[in-house]
């Protein structure tokens, strides 16, 4: 057998049955979501995400970090509460493969399915009343999948994803309950995670 130059961890129990999700916000944010009785709401995302409004994770740790840091820069008079945190979900492989799922493995310029959504979403009407959905066939649901996945968009009008890099948004009420469970259970499911010094 040829070693490996760079050998993963093996490919078993509990690493098989569960996958690790990342979020990345402001500490007030993630005090939010654990004192809300309901845990996220889909709906306080915003309407021009790549994916349309829900809430985003990445499997990228550095990803999300980088989100909480793009947040708190904003922040004018940043606060203790302003503080860059990353949540960490582990998340059971099972659970999500029991939502309603649209998944991209791809985002070159072929990707015409990605791309299509993409722009869809990222051209939001939401203040004229017009919900970019993604008008899953299931009416029941309201147009959204319970849960998209798939690369980052980059520069959304030239076709550009950011290489290294993935999402996986959360849309539904039933989607946000696969994460809101965990949020009880505390560590190693939920925890939340202060970023840099």
């Amino acid at each position: 057998m040829v070693a490996l130059l760079h050998p993963a961890p093996l490919w078993k129990p509990p690493r098989s049955g569960e996958v690790v999700l990342w979020h990345g916000c402001l500490q007030r944010d993630a005090d939010a979501i654990v004192a809300s009785p309901t845990g996220i709401d889909p709906t306080n995302g915003r309407w021009d995400a790549d994916f349309g409004r829900g809430f985003y994770t990445t499997s990228f740790q550095v990803q999300a970090q980088q989100w909480a840091w793009r947040k708190h820069i904003n922040v004018a008079t940043p606060t203790a509460a302003d503080r860059p945190v990353v949540i960490r979900f582990t998340v059971p492989r099972d659970e999500l493969a029991a939502l309603n799922s649209l998944a991209f493995v791809a985002a070159g310029t072929r990707s015409s399915d990605y791309w299509s959504l993409v722009q869809h979403c990222r051209q939001s009407d939401a203040g004229k009343g017009v919900l970019n959905d993604h008008r899953h066939p299931d009416t029941g649901r309201g147009g959204w999948y319970d849960m998209v996945s798939g690369p980052v968009a980059a520069f959304w009008r030239q076709c550009v994803a950011i290489n290294e890099s993935d999402q996986f948004s959360f849309h539904t009420p039933q989607g946000c309950d696969v994460l809101n469970r965990l949020i009880p259970k505390g560590p190693p499911a939920f925890e939340v995670i202060p970023v840099g010094p």
